[in-house]
């Protein structure tokens, strides 16, 4: 499963006004805070990168006592005067693991309690949030 949460801040709204052939997408202002947030929780961010629609990151983290990956995906959509930003988490897992139906994301999770707790914890409400199937 993949959970999204949606927030809408002003945060990063200069890679909006960014012109130019190829603009980077945007969201790497959100991700670098992200990442920083994270880090206090004791998540490492082991890597950051651009994707099509934003940006990327891989995760690691202790989650019911085992080190545990996660992707963490940050786009964002111009909505006037604040931004409306998109959160993606899916958990790393195996081919065994995906065959088998193990180790799918849900709730109670470690990385999406810990998000559902910064993002309040900084003024950003959640506005939305929701389960997709991967």
């Amino acid at each position: 499963m993949i959970y999204i949460m949606t927030f809408n801040a002003a945060l990063g709204r200069e890679e909006f006004t960014v012109g130019g052939e190829n603009p980077p997408a945007p969201g790497k202002t959100v991700a670098d805070w992200l990442a920083t947030k994270l880090a206090v929780y004791g998540i490492v961010v082991e890597d950051l990168y651009e994707e099509e629609r934003g940006w990327e990151m891989r995760l690691d983290l202790l989650h019911d006592g085992q080190q545990q990956g996660y992707y963490l995906s940050v786009s964002g959509t111009e909505t006037g005067p604040k931004i409306e930003w998109q959160l993606a988490v899916t958990k790393q897992r195996s081919l065994l693991e995906r065959l088998a139906g193990h180790g799918v994301l849900q709730h109670g999770d470690t990385l999406i309690e810990t998000l559902q707790q910064l993002l309040p914890e900084n003024d950003y409400q959640v506005k939305e949030s929701h389960w997709q199937p991967e």
